[in-house]
């Protein structure tokens, strides 16, 4: 008998103590520190454009092919796009974990 008053005098202190409530408030933000970071996070981006530069071949002088024609053709399927087939993320994890 006694080890049941103790159990429920156990299990409803632990019933009460888990009964806590917080207090919440909505508040409208002040300005301050996010506005701050903000502006400057806005003057950081802010940056002078460079002029962009590409990289050409010079292919002057090469012999290079100026038409299919030129090339024996051979049976082949059609290539299909591997955004089609699923499989872009499984070609992509390999070029990563093998680079050439």
């Amino acid at each position: 008998m006694k080890n049941k008053i103790i159990l429920l005098l156990f299990f409803s202190i632990l019933a009460v103590s888990a009964q806590t409530k917080d207090n919440a408030v909505f508040k409208k933000p002040a300005p301050g520190f996010f506005k701050e970071m903000m502006k400057d996070i806005n003057d950081f981006k802010k940056h002078e454009k460079k002029e962009r530069l590409s990289l050409k071949v010079d292919l002057e002088g090469k012999n290079l092919p100026k038409s299919t024609d030129e090339f024996t053709p051979y049976w082949h399927t059609a290539p299909v796009s591997q955004g089609m087939t699923g499989t872009c993320w499984s070609t992509q994890a390999l070029l990563f974990l093998n680079p050439k």
